[in-house]
This record gives C-alpha cells, sequence and structure tokens, in this order.
C-alpha cells in the first residue's frame, strides 16, 4: 500500500480549494526490518516487566512514527491487522489505533487519491476473510474498528458522491440473509450505526456544528434504505438468537440508537409490528436482549406518547383560540380594516408607505 501512497504538499480546505500543508518529509520506507521494530515495540510498550527506560523508548519510537510518518503507518496499520500471532489480538488493536489516528488527525494532509485507497483498504479488511469470528471476538477490536469507520464517515461527509456512509448503507442491503459468512460483517456495520449516532446524539459537542448537520442530513436522506434493512435483519435474528445472541443485541441496540432521535413519523408505518417483534425478544430468557428489546420498546412507547401529546396540545391550543373573545375581535378588527384598506384610498397609502416608505 505504501508504494501506491505518496506524499502530499497540498490537500482541501473546507470548501475544496488547495491550500499549502507543511507535512514532514517521509524518511523511511516500509520494510520488513522497521516492520518488526514497530511490533518489538508495541510488545515492548504493553509488557509489565519491561524497564521504564525501554518502554519510554519504544514509546517515543511509535508516537514519532504517528506524528512524522502517516502513510508508513497506514501501511503498517493494515499489515498489524494480517498478522496471525500468540498475542494477534494486541497487534490488531494498535494497527486500528493506527488506522484511526492518521484519519482522525493527518486526514487532510492526504491527497484524495490517497484518502479513497485508504477506504478502499479498509473496506477489503471488512469484506474479506481476515474478519473472522476469531478476529472479532475481544470486545475493544470490534468497537476500535467501527470507531475507526465512524471517523472515516465523519471525514469525508462532505463528499458528493461514494461516501462512506453510503457504502456501508449498500454493504447493509446486499445482506439478504444472515449467514455465518457475512455475521461478523453484519455485526460491525450494526456497531457503526450505533457508534454513528452516538457520536450525534450523547456526544453532539465533540463534532464541529457544519459537520454535524451534515451528517445528520445524510442519515436522514438514507432512512428509507437504513430502517427496513435494520427491521428486518431484526426479525430474522428472532429465530435464531440462541446461536447468535450477541449479534442480535449489536442489532436491537442499532434500532434504539435511531429511535432516540430519528421523527416518529419514520416508523410510524412499522409502529405495530415493532411493539410485537420488542415484546417478543423481552420474553425471551436472554437477560441481554430482555434489557435491549425493553429499550427500543420504551423509546418506540415515549416517541408515540410525545407525538399524541403535541397532537392533543396543538388541538386544544386551535380550540382556545378559537374561543377566546380577544381572538374573536381580533379578526373582526382585520376584517374592518381590509374592509378599509380595499375601499378608502387613505389607508390604502398609508398601509402602502408603511410597507415600503420613502426615504
Amino acid at each position: 500500500m505504501i508504494d501506491q501512497l505518496s506524499k502530499t504538499n497540498n490537500s482541501n480546505d473546507f470548501f475544496g480549494e488547495q491550500t499549502p500543508k507543511k507535512i514532514p518529509q517521509e524518511t523511511m520506507i516500509f520494510t520488513n526490518e522497521l516492520f518488526q521494530r514497530v511490533i518489538t515495540a508495541v510488545f515492548c510498550s504493553f509488557n509489565p516487566t519491561t524497564t521504564n527506560n525501554d518502554k519510554q523508548y519504544a514509546l517515543n519510537f511509535l508516537e514519532d512514527l504517528k506524528e512524522n510518518h502517516p502513510l508508513i503507518c497506514l501501511t503498517i496499520g493494515f499489515e498489524l491487522l494480517k498478522q496471525q500471532t500468540n498475542n494477534e489480538s494486541l497487534l490488531h488493536h494498535y494497527g486500528i489505533h493506527l488506522i484511526e489516528s492518521i484519519i482522525k488527525h493527518k486526514w487532510t494532509l492526504l491527497k484524495q487519491d490517497e484518502k479513497f485507497l485508504v477506504k478502499e483498504q479498509l473496506f477489503l479488511l471488512i469484506k474479506s476473510s481476515c474478519l473472522s469470528q476469531a478476529f472479532m471476538d475481544p470486545i475493544y477490536i470490534r468497537n476500535a474498528l467501527a470507531k475507526c469507520l465512524v471517523e472515516m464517515i465523519k471525514r469525508d461527509c462532505f463528499e458528493k458522491v461514494n461516501t462512506t456512509l453510503d457504502e456501508i448503507v449498500l454493504m447493509t442491503q446486499t445482506i439478504a440473509q444472515i449467514e455465518d459468512n457475512n455475521s461478523t460483517q453484519l455485526e460491525l456495520i450494526l456497531l457503526v450505526y450505533r457508534f454513528l449516532n452516538e457520536e450525534l446524539t450523547i456526544y453532539a459537542q465533540s463534532i464541529q456544528v457544519h459537520r454535524r448537520r451534515q451528517l445528520l442530513n445524510q442519515l436522514q436522506k438514507r432512512l428509507n434504505d437504513i430502517l427496513p434493512c435494520l427491521i428486518r435483519i431484526s426479525n430474522d435474528l428472532l429465530i435464531v438468537t440462541d446461536q447468535r445472541e450477541r449479534l442480535t443485541q449489536t442489532c436491537l441496540l442499532a434500532v434504539n440508537s435511531f429511535l432516540t432521535w430519528v421523527e416518529y413519523n419514520h416508523f410510524e408505518q412499522y409502529e405495530l409490528f415493532l411493539c410485537e417483534l420488542f415484546l417478543k425478544f423481552f420474553q425471551l430468557n436472554s437477560v441481554k436482549l430482555r434489557y435491549a428489546s425493553f429499550e427500543c420498546l420504551l423509546s418506540l412507547v415515549n416517541k408515540r406518547l410525545a407525538k399524541k401529546q403535541l397532537q392533543q396540545q396543538q388541538q386544544q391550543r386551535n380550540k382556545r383560540i378559537a374561543l377566546s373573545p380577544s381572538s374573536a375581535l381580533n379578526c373582526q378588527h382585520e376584517k374592518l380594516f381590509l374592509n378599509y384598506l380595499l375601499g378608502d384610498n387613505t389607508l390604502g397609502m398609508f398601509y402602502r408607505l408603511l410597507i415600503s416608505p420613502t426615504v
């Protein structure tokens, strides 16, 4: 990958214009020796028996790579994800950390084709055999990889086409049936939806206002594509909860993450079906699924009650306005004024002066 990713001297600003950037020059190339040094430094920095001096040296070496050699870091990160050793989870986690760090802090230093290659490599990883059940078993691996994709969604949300969110939605739509070869991919997609919604709601203050607005607009435009898929997947998982408890819980929590902020009218047509579905999950013996389904049911009921209360308040307000003597008097005054305005040139001239006074 590093052969394809080259140094960049310019980056696109918010308006897509080229602005000069000072970036560190790559003074090293990716070699197997360098890769082994990184692995040694990772193990050294996380080994409790390592001396403080050695640990500090290892951490400084890794930090220097992240700060001054972002392209090499991306290559190392993807290579670490392919490792199969006794401590592979640690290497996988650090590899994801490197990729997320570059996406989060060095994204503007990359050229457009370099950004495309990073995204392409990330999706190749998601669709490859590397994303096995063993790979995804540690919770910190699942969460870190999903958050890495969320960072990618946040970074390219201003692109016109082929955004990361579009890719995620397309992958969701292509999963017609839940099988062993796509269950880990599906779980990752569901985590992405959940973490993205949490970023936009619970942690909204951490995102720039214009970026959050753009992300919400993108999600709202794709709700008619996303929600039916999630509801269908939830229903399909109902019959395989014993074998896929974790996936089912992840799916329910992803649905609930949409229920917390999406307008009720998007769920209204599925209201009865969803209530019955969540109640079926709630009747299962799994504590995790009962908790997740209760969260969904509570969110759905709260949204329904909120809408009903709003409608009742609006009806009562309209009724009070219609029955109010002052409102009736105001209506009469408006009618009188309009009658005078239409039949009296003086009032007409006065009204026109109020609207467009002469200087």
